[in-house]
C-alpha cells in the first residue's frame, strides 16, 4: 500500500550492501503515485483544518505569536495539499 523508500549515505554501508543500491532510488527522491496514494491526499486537507483551528484559537486568546505560527504550518498543509491532489 505504501512505499518506503530509506536512503542511506554509500559510505554508511558495507560495500556489499553499497554494490546492490539502484541509484534510481537515490536520485529519483519521489516513490511513484499509485491510485491508492492518490486518495489519501485528503490528510493534508484534514491537517489544514486542524492547523487553522488552532490559529483560530489562539487569536482568541491573545496568542499573536502562536497564531501566527499555526497559520503558516496550516499554510504549507493547504499547499502540500494543492500539490499532493494534483500529482499525475
Amino acid at each position: 500500500m505504501f512505499d518506503l523508500i530509506l536512503v542511506y549515505p554509500l559510505r554508511a554501508l558495507p560495500r556489499s550492501r553499497a554494490e546492490g543500491i539502484d541509484c534510481r532510488l537515490i536520485l529519483g527522491g519521489m516513490a511513484r503515485m499509485t491510485p491508492q496514494s492518490r486518495r489519501t491526499a485528503w490528510i493534508w486537507f484534514a491537517g489544514f483544518a486542524a492547523w487553522l483551528m488552532d490559529a483560530l484559537i489562539g487569536l482568541r486568546l491573545h496568542n499573536w505569536q502562536h497564531a501566527r505560527l499555526a497559520l503558516m504550518v496550516a499554510l504549507v498543509f493547504l499547499a502540500a495539499g494543492l500539490f499532493y491532489r494534483n500529482q499525475p
